[in-house]
């Protein structure tokens, strides 16, 4: 294992341990997760921070940054606190270039969104998101983390571009149907809690929605 290997693990060894009594507080035991999503807010809460997928299923469409848990979990049914901690420190890290540090992360943490989509099938998608005040976003800041990150690890890009979308923005053909099925609430949360009298404190209580992509 090479140095910046063993520091990166080491970082999110740290992160895992601080952030999960966190966790334990906001999100009760009894949900089940099975995703993560990193919602960067900006301007005043008008700009949701999203990324444009560069393979899979929803190729060409700006989409949520975050992933699933099931790799990253070491219950697969269930995923504990643990799992949900490192994942989200690993999908940033992956997909947008900053490695979480836990007593910032909960200082501009705005909400905690619990999503639950329904599919077709009638399979549910259960995501867990953590919409996030990040005041110096730019796509060219993003470009260069993911450049920086690229240039360490040699490892696959998910997302071609990063936007920071304005919902008088939106198009919805542009859009992944997840970002679809909640990014109007989410505008909405996102702008009342930027002017929250404490801002960096998350809602108790979890919020599903269910609907079919």
């Amino acid at each position: 294992m090479s140095m910046a290997q063993e520091e990166y693990e080491r970082k999110r060894d740290l992160f895992v341990e601080r952030f999960v009594p966190y966790l334990r507080e906001h999100v009760p035991a009894e949900e089940i997760v099975r995703g993560v999503s990193f919602l960067p807010i900006v301007e005043e809460g008008d700009g949701i921070v999203l990324g444009k997928e560069n393979d899979g299923y929803y190729k060409g469409k700006w989409n949520f940054f975050g992933g699933s848990l099931q790799d990253k979990s070491s219950n697969r049914l269930h995923p504990t606190y643990e799992d949900i901690a490192r994942g989200l420190f690993e999908e940033v890290a992956e997909e947008f270039g900053v490695i979480l540090k836990a007593s910032s992360f909960q200082k501009s943490l705005m909400d905690i969104y619990h999503a639950v989509m329904r599919k077709k099938d009638q399979s549910e998608v259960s995501t867990l998101m953590f919409l996030v005040k990040y005041k110096d976003f730019s796509p060219e800041l993003w470009r260069e983390h993911m450049s920086k990150r690229n240039n360490e690890k040699k490892c696959w890009r998910e997302h071609d571009d990063a936007i920071a979308m304005r919902e008088d923005e939106l198009k919805f053909d542009e859009v992944s149907s997840f970002v679809r099925g909640y990014i109007s609430r989410l505008y909405l949360r996102a702008r009342t809690k930027w002017n929250a009298e404490q801002p960096g404190i998350s809602y108790h209580k979890q919020e599903k929605i269910v609907s079919y992509m």
